[in-house]
């Protein structure tokens, strides 16, 4: 049964709606063909061979591309050795296949069509021109057949069979055996195209996984990739190796990494496994904040880093692994140590001399107040007071940087002993109040306040954080400090009424040399890091709590003693 498609230069297509026939010569000869293919253009010719003898007659074959949708020639065949030439040279640039939108209404149908040649006008309109009619008359074109090559919905090419023999182009048994050559060509043809991308994509991989791992291994810093869902290394750079002093092993478990890697705190603490930059950006899916380490080698050699680290997440948002880059700054860490011994050297030389001078200036002053007869006028007095305040605050800086150079270093010496941090805390207010008299002062004691700690240090402490509330608040604030016991501490709470700080100043206000937007206040931005220091060498925590215009209250606990 068929059908008729009217085409204005080739005249009647006949349509043929015959279920297909297997042929299984064809279908033998394609499997050796694709066996012996890896590329589409590979397999084209050997498609082309099997179809000509299928049918007794010669055959060109069409690959669509894939990007333009253009049909291009892409292999032709004939029986005759000696005809091919002429056979090539119809079907390169087979005008109707550009010209006439033949192509189109091919695919369009779906199956395979017979073009009528039926006298030698319609043979004319069929290959273009006059000259290549008389080419195709010399081939003994008899029947011609067109047909889509596809798979599924996707269209590949299209493959025209042109016989030599008298066979009816019409008959239900030429358009079946095309319908069935057609559909075994499409599958292999499909089946080729996809092992050639897969091929292509695992080669672009390859390439790219070259291009990386080259650029990782010239990166200067250690970077690690490691896997969901625990953050176990899966891959790393070979500056990471020389950090470790030893080559990863891909198979420790994360479990083992601090004991095997050295992996520890600057403190000196080793890190639990969940404490890992890496392994937080895995489990949370966000990047983590600049983490200080320390990595022991197995020579002894501490390496200090910075780690930070990014998740990696798929198409789908899915954390599948994270990246991170490790730092070496021991020659950094090493300069800084340097640059705190000259600083505790040069303090330590400056407190001898301060001190002395101090003396002499308090004794001339204390000598004139006894014996008034003495030649010197209120000036002199005056310059002489300016003289004992500024050397007064030149000693206490001096003491910071002794201080926080000792802290720096981790030299900071303690005679931890006990006694009562309410008492004690009582005093300093009692003192800080007559310094300050426009401010009110108050204290919330409560029983068992005893603790086991340096007192010249805690002084030191309760001096820095009082005297901080007292700049915070304004004429006639209030400063209130309570002592109580909670468990197995002695947590001590200074509050003000003051202006408080956002949020980006209280996540800086420990460090060193921070001094925050009011820069009125003099000093070098020292007094909350030496703080810490002090509560951190005695096995203390220090933090605080603050809002805009709500003031800020700041709590530090210390070790009970029993």
């Amino acid at each position: 049964m068929t059908e008729t498609l009217r085409g204005p230069e080739t005249g009647n297509i006949e349509v043929d709606k015959a279920v297909p026939k297997s042929s299984a010569r064809f279908l033998s000869q394609l499997l050796e063909a694709l066996a012996a293919s890896s590329t589409p253009s590979e397999l084209a010719p050997r498609i082309a061979n099997a179809a000509a003898e299928a049918m007794a007659g010669w055959c060109s074959l069409w690959l669509q591309d894939r990007a333009t949708g253009e049909f291009r020639l892409a292999a032709v065949s004939h029986s005759d050795p000696e005809q091919q030439p002429i056979a090539a040279l119809l079907a390169q640039d087979w005008p109707p296949l550009r010209y006439q939108g033949l192509a189109s209404k091919i695919v369009s149908l779906h199956r395979p069509v017979s073009l009528p040649k039926e006298n030698e006008e319609q043979l004319r309109a069929l290959f273009g021109s006059g000259s290549r009619a008389s080419l195709a008359a010399k081939l003994g074109c008899e029947s011609v057949i067109l047909a889509p090559i596809a798979h599924g919905n996707r269209t590949l090419g299209l493959l025209l069979i042109a016989s030599t023999d008298q066979w009816d182009p019409y008959h239900d048994g030429s358009i079946e055996l095309m319908s069935e050559i057609v559909h075994h060509a499409g599958t292999a043809l499909a089946h080729i195209q996809r092992l050639e991308a897969t091929r292509r994509a695992s080669q672009r991989l390859s390439v790219s996984n070259l291009h990386l791992q080259a650029i990782l291994e010239n990166i200067p810093q250690g970077v690690v990739v490691a896997a969901a869902p625990d953050g176990r290394i899966v891959s790393s750079s070979r500056a990471f190796a020389q950090i470790l002093g030893q080559p990863l092993d891909s198979k420790v478990p994360i479990s083992a990494y601090p004991r095997l890697y050295g992996f520890a705190s600057p403190t000196g603490e080793p890190f639990l496994p969940e404490d890992l930059s890496w392994v937080q950006a895995v489990r949370t899916g966000e990047a983590t904040k600049v983490q200080e380490m320390v990595i022991h080698q197995a020579n002894g050699h501490g390496i200090t880093v910075l780690c930070s680290s990014s998740p990696i997440q798929d198409e789908s948002g899915e954390t599948v692994g994270s990246v991170a880059l490790l730092q070496d700054i021991s020659d950094r860490k090493e300069l800084e140590l340097q640059k705190d011994e000259f600083l505790a050297m040069v303090a330590h030389e400056l407190k001898t001399p301060l001190t002395a001078v101090k003396g002499y200036v308090q004794l001339i002053l204390r000598m004139y107040r006894r014996r008034p007869e003495h030649d010197l006028g209120p000036r002199e007095i005056g310059m002489l007071e300016v003289a004992d305040r500024q050397i007064t605050r030149l000693s206490q800086l001096v003491f910071d940087l002794l201080d926080f150079s000792l802290i720096r270093m981790g030299r900071l010496d303690l005679r931890c002993v006990g006694f009562n941090l309410a008492a004690l805390a009582r005093d300093v207010m009692s003192r800080m109040q007559v310094a300050s008299p426009d401010r009110v002062f108050s204290l919330v004691e409560s029983e068992g306040t005893g603790v086991l700690a340096d007192p010249y240090r805690v002084e030191q402490l309760l001096v820095n954080l009082i005297s901080n509330a007292v700049k915070a608040t304004s004429p006639g604030g209030n400063v209130q400090i309570r002592v109580r016991r909670i468990d197995s501490s002695v947590v001590t709470t200074i509050q003000d009424d003051g202006a408080g700080m956002p949020q980006e100043v209280q996540e800086r206000i420990f460090e060193r040399y921070f001094r925050g937007p009011d820069r009125n206040h003099e000093g070098m931005g020292l007094g909350l890091y030496i703080s810490k220091g002090i509560v951190d060498a005695h096995g203390g925590r220090i933090w605080l709590e603050s809002e805009v215009g709500s003031g800020t209250t700041i709590h530090f606990s210390l070790p009970v003693s029993e």
